[in-house]
């Protein structure tokens, strides 16, 4: 008796590879979810309040341009897998905060590819070697020809309302349950950012 249902062979099946979504941000837990918000929270709080040199369609072409590009990655070369781009989008706002790019929107691209296509190209047992932001924005200087710059010190420091919102995030990052990793990572942050203040108001020379 049949019932008239298809049977593949062991290599047409290889051939055959389904769908799978791959996501971590459904997890309450998950530490990027409270870091994304962060992050989201301080360039918002920076085009409307501190001043900040970007306007929001700089910053919106960056974090879509990020998050479109590693779903496309992933889709290639990682079996063609669906993803929530929750990394892309710390990654992409990341860079969106930490370079100017004033001469045209299309340079906003360049330092977008170097993070993203990092998270593919430089690799070890499935996992990036280098941290996204920081290679992009590191590629993006020294490779840029002089069109990128590092944000102005002002954006780390330069006002009581910047010092105060960057101190009270990297104390909730340093939250126990997320583990010593976490902890260590949020003193390096609060460290730079104390140097960055001191630099930021110290008198001019």
């Amino acid at each position: 008796m049949t019932t008239g249902a298809t049977v593949l062979s062991p290599e047409r099946q290889k051939l055959v590879k389904p769908t799978v979504f791959h996501s971590n941000a459904t997890k309450p837990t998950d530490p990027r979810i409270p870091f994304a918000a962060i992050l989201t929270i301080y360039a918002v709080l920076g085009c409307t309040w501190f001043g900040f040199n970007r306007n929001p369609l700089q910053i919106l072409l960056t974090v879509t341009a990020g998050c479109l590009m590693d779903m496309a990655f992933h889709w290639l070369f990682r079996g063609r897998g669906l993803l929530v781009p929750l990394s892309a989008y710390i990654t992409s706002l990341s860079i969106a905060l930490l370079l100017n790019y004033s001469h045209n929107y299309y340079l906003l691209f360049l330092p977008v590819f170097f993070a993203i296509g990092s998270k593919y190209l430089f690799t070890f047992q499935a996992r990036h070697i280098f941290n996204p932001s920081l290679f992009g924005v590191v590629a993006a200087l020294v490779l840029g020809g002089g069109l990128f710059s590092p944000a102005p010190a002002y954006q780390w420091g330069g006002t009581v309302l910047v010092a105060a919102f960057i101190v009270t995030a990297a104390v909730c990052l340093s939250h126990p349950s997320w583990g010593a990793d976490r902890f260590f990572s949020s003193v390096l942050f609060s460290a730079d950012f104390a140097s960055r203040l001191r630099h930021a108001l110290s008198p001019a020379a």
